[in-house]
């Protein structure tokens, strides 16, 4: 006798409620919160390579369903991700080649902004759920140098932080 293994279909769209909106804006907030601090903390470098960075807008690929932007350097991948529950999710994932190199100070104090950007300070909830540090290392540079070689385009920008001027 033949079984029958047929699944119920099921959909990918989300039921976004008002509560889900206002609290995918606080994780809006507290990415950009993250980006701000990590665009501070490249300013310690003299090198410009190192102060270089690529943000991707993939709100304007059609074709990302869940990305939504990152923020790459040679130390970090920092990206806002929009999950199957409707939820947004920020995901840090780190180069061990670079902390092995310049050593994890500046890992450190980059996860340090990034819970307080996502800590809840009323005792709430809040959206220190969305906040998801990646403790494996990830190959984060040959990814910067791959985005970096092919150029901006509509969805990739690339920047340098400025140094502060030395008083």
């Amino acid at each position: 006798m033949k079984k029958n293994n047929t699944t119920k279909p099921s959909t990918q769209f989300v039921m976004v409620t008002p509560e889900l909106q206002v609290v995918n804006q606080e994780v809006q907030k507290a990415y950009q919160k993250i980006i701000e601090a990590a665009q501070r903390l490249l300013t310690k470098f003299e090198m410009v390579k190192y102060r270089t960075y690529i943000t991707v807008d993939n709100l304007r690929d059609p074709q990302n369903t869940n990305f939504i932007n990152e923020f790459i350097c040679h130390f970090w991948s920092i990206n806002l991700i929009n999950g199957r529950d409707g939820r947004y999710y920020i995901y840090i994932n780190y180069d061990g080649d670079f902390i092995e190199k310049f050593g994890s100070n500046l890992t450190n104090l980059l996860l340090r902004e990034a819970y307080r950007a996502t800590n809840s300070e009323d005792g709430t909830i809040g959206c220190e759920y969305a906040l998801k540090v990646m403790f494996v290392n990830h190959d984060v540079h040959n990814y910067f140098f791959r985005l970096t070689f092919e150029g901006e385009t509509d969805t990739v920008s690339i920047a340098v932080v400025e140094r502060p001027e030395a008083a």
